[in-house]
């Protein structure tokens, strides 16, 4: 597995431990487990809690992980499809640039 994904993993769980319980709880045990099992090993936590993400030098995996988690696991039903519609134009902007 590239570096730069297990990385993402350990970013991904950085940042989990600093949300609210309510979300973490909603994620899948297996999922959490599995993150945690290929993590890079040599993964240094960077994320800075007091800064919004989007000002934080996060891999692209990150953003897209926790896009799908949003989708999947912590969205309510009337917002999935806004949200899907919103991902898809920032999808096309990335591409285009």
């Amino acid at each position: 597995m590239r570096r730069y994904v297990r990385d993402s993993y350990g970013e991904v769980l950085e940042i989990l431990k600093y949300m609210d319980k309510s979300y973490t709880y909603k994620l899948p045990t297996q999922l959490i487990k599995y993150l945690q099992e290929n993590v890079s090993k040599d993964y240094v936590e960077h994320i800075n809690p007091k800064y919004p993400l989007y000002t934080q030098n996060l891999e692209e995996n990150t953003k897209t992980l926790l896009a799908l988690f949003n989708i999947k696991y912590w969205a309510k039903d009337k917002h999935k499809e806004r949200l899907i519609k919103i991902y898809n134009i920032n999808n096309r902007k990335e591409s285009i640039e």
